[in-house]
């Protein structure tokens, strides 16, 4: 497995590194994936997001932006690079899990990923993810590897996932088992599955997981670094951290509550409140 230096990833997504003509050839012999990025206010990051997903060569791409009206510079970078997008927008939305399903509409891909507005891809990560879902037709669901990485691409946390146990399925609605920047579904999820729960805010990727494991979706581990994670002051995930957030508080329970309630009434797995805690929470730094 392939693994990367700070030096790499930064070297990566600092400075434009593809091919235009490939970027817009659209070559139909590769399967198509969409990329959707929900912005709002993250100028400071957008472009190296915007580059990471650019600078993958890959050759039949769909890269789709909603701003959520931000009020820096988010819009002029994402016209920099309007020429290879597929579609974008700022305008004001409900949220990240709206401006999520908003784009949602606009895909056409046969794999599709979010992938937020600092966080980034690692070199290859794409192709690595055709190939995978190409030689593995009964997956629905892949996740791999990703790094924590800070506002200046530099490595604080390795994080190796571990193989999905279906029959560990309901847990996954903790989101401890799949980390969200290094995950991609196929189309036949979303038709199946709906969108994001847009009253959620914190916790809708995890419920996401959750809702997919019940209704059968097959998951399985990548073991390759796909993503980067970005832990800086101003991301919501930090945020919540720093601070007591009670709607997060307020979703997580919600959460552990619907997954408990789905363990007892299942006959998947015998369920014991002293055993499986250490599956319920591990904490990212």
């Amino acid at each position: 497995m392939k693994k990367f230096t700070s030096e790499e990833i930064n070297e990566f997504v600092s400075k434009p590194l593809f091919d235009e003509w490939i970027i817009l050839s659209k070559a139909s012999s590769w399967p198509k994936i969409s990329i959707i990025t929900p912005s709002y206010n993250q100028a400071e990051f957008l472009e190296r997001t915007i580059l990471s997903i650019l600078n993958q060569n890959y050759p039949n791409l769909e890269c789709i932006i909603i701003d959520g009206k931000s009020t820096d510079d988010s819009t002029k970078v994402i016209k920099k690079y309007e020429k290879f997008l597929t579609f974008w927008i700022s305008e004001e939305d409900e949220g990240q899990s709206h401006a999520i399903n908003k784009g949602l509409t606009h895909t056409n891909g046969e794999i599709i990923a979010y992938l937020n507005s600092d966080d980034i891809y690692l070199p290859g990560a794409l192709e690595k993810v055709a190939d995978f879902f190409k030689n593995n037709p009964g997956i629905d669901i892949v996740y791999g590897d990703y790094y924590i990485i800070n506002e200046y691409d530099e490595i604080i946390k390795t994080k190796k996932e571990i193989k999905f146990d279906y029959m560990m399925g309901c847990f996954i609605g903790f989101g401890i088992i799949i980390g969200q920047p290094a995950v991609f579904i196929r189309r036949k999820v979303i038709e199946r599955i709906g969108y994001l729960n847009e009253k959620l805010h914190f916790v809708m990727d995890a419920e996401y997981w959750f809702r997919c494991a019940k209704k059968g979706m097959m998951f399985q581990h990548m073991p390759n670094f796909l993503s980067g994670f970005r832990w800086q002051k101003e991301s919501k995930t930090v945020k919540s951290a720093r601070e007591i957030d009670w709607v997060k508080y307020k979703e997580v329970i919600d959460l552990r509550k619907q997954t408990y309630n789905s363990v007892l009434l299942s006959n998947i797995i015998p369920f014991s409140f002293s055993k499986p805690i250490k599956y319920f929470y591990r904490p990212v730094l």
